[in-house]
């Protein structure tokens, strides 16, 4: 959301780090040229648990009215990231570094190509902007069980040193990640 479609998306750049989103909102948090610094009226209020699904895991989930993926798309669950990563080779591309927008990962299976870029996240209490071009966060759909506060997210670790690490994590619903919509 929020990238230029006429661009190459398996190449690192910075018109294909898209929208940040705080977790179940439509509205655009921050883009890739918002400043790095606070934003003032950042949203401190957490969205409540189906916002971005109308299901569970097990039960075809379909786009909400919150969900900020076009219509026949949706916001991808934690099940559906997890196999992405669990069923595609993974590798590294461009310049990693802090506040690089020419670093990103690249998930592969034959000539199909995802290409993740690390934009960093957007902090819960200001909407800072952190870790861009060393690690990316990528929102589910999936609330996290038994929480008011958080919520699924693909986290990425980037940067050659240490090694690429994939996995799944807690976010706090007020932080700002960069959302890839999948059909529905």
């Amino acid at each position: 959301m929020g990238v230029d479609t006429s661009l190459d998306p398996n190449v690192p750049v910075k018109d294909i780090h898209g929208n940040y989103y705080q977790w179940g909102r439509i509205n655009v948090a921050a883009n890739a040229d918002t400043p790095s610094g606070p934003i003032s009226g950042w949203n401190l209020t957490n969205e409540p648990n189906n916002s971005w699904n109308t299901g569970t895991e097990n039960v075809p989930i379909k786009n909400t009215a919150n969900d900020p993926c076009p219509s026949g798309f949706r916001v991808p669950t934690i099940t559906e990231w997890q196999a992405l990563a669990n069923n595609n080779t993974v590798t590294k591309v461009g310049t990693f570094g802090s506040g690089s927008f020419v670093s990103a990962v690249v998930f592969s299976c034959g000539t199909n190509k995802l290409t993740l870029p690390m934009a960093g996240a957007r902090m819960q209490t200001t909407g800072v902007l952190s870790n861009r071009g060393t690690q990316a966060f990528y929102w589910s759909s999936t609330p996290f069980p038994n929480s008011a506060i958080a919520a699924y997210n693909m986290f990425i670790i980037g940067n050659p040193n240490p090694p690429l690490v994939l996995s799944s994590d807690n976010g706090m619903r007020t932080d700002g990640y960069p959302i890839r919509c999948i059909s529905e």
